[in-house]
């Protein structure tokens, strides 16, 4: 009689089931690594951030043409969270209003 590979034979046992208790160790042991990689990554991403924050108030600091107040409130603005440094025409606008106040005072 010819046996078929593919079929199970009833002496064949089907493994343990894993004990509850190192089911729940397994877990928790998972959850904590996902936890300390988490933390790890949120971190480096604090860390970059920090650094660039600093750059960019560093580069601000270097700029010549730009009144005091105009870099109080850039600094303001990288210290709240919206990084984004203005751009050439808010730049220019807030040169143009200094001027035209200097004008005015005149």
């Amino acid at each position: 009689m010819e046996q078929n590979p593919f079929a199970q034979s009833s002496s064949q046992s089907v493994p343990p089931t894993h004990d509850k208790k190192k089911v729940y160790i397994s877990i928790l042991i998972i959850a904590i690594l996902m936890f300390g990689i988490f933390y790890i990554v949120r971190q480096f991403g604090e860390q970059r951030n920090r650094r660039i924050k600093e750059d960019m108030i560093q580069r601000l600091g270097e700029q010549q043409d730009v009144s005091v107040s105009t870099k109080v409130e850039m600094i303001n603005r990288i210290n709240e969270g919206n990084s984004s440094l203005p751009t050439e025409q808010e730049t220019v606008e807030a040169r143009t209003t200094k001027e035209e106040l200097i004008k005015r005072l005149k």
